[in-house]
């Protein structure tokens, strides 16, 4: 869940940092096989997670509010030669002014 309170007009974006990676920087998941949408929209909705520099603008033009919930449903298709264990990048999700 992703609460926004803003006293301003705001909108909200979202990038991964990179693509997944494990302890061994030579394994990598490519992040766009990590998929995302809202919570309640339909499974067609998913769209693949983009990286900084690059940016997914969800809203825009929102008005000021002292509390604003998102929720949001991943999933994950692994390529089938992925190396197992843990992998990790980070998802920035930024409000802003609009």
């Amino acid at each position: 869940k992703l609460q926004i309170k803003s006293n301003t007009i705001w909108g909200l974006k979202v990038a991964a940092t990179g693509d997944l990676v494990q302890s061994n920087p030579l394994n990598t998941i490519d992040i766009a096989n990590l998929k995302w949408k809202q919570d309640g929209e339909a499974p067609a909705a998913y769209q693949a997670m983009v990286k900084s520099p690059a940016e997914t603008v969800i809203t825009t033009g929102q008005a000021a509010t002292n509390s604003y919930p998102f929720f949001f449903d991943y999933r994950l298709a692994v390529p089938a030669l992925a190396v197992s264990g843990s992998y990790s990048t980070a998802v920035v999700y930024t409000a802003y002014p609009s």
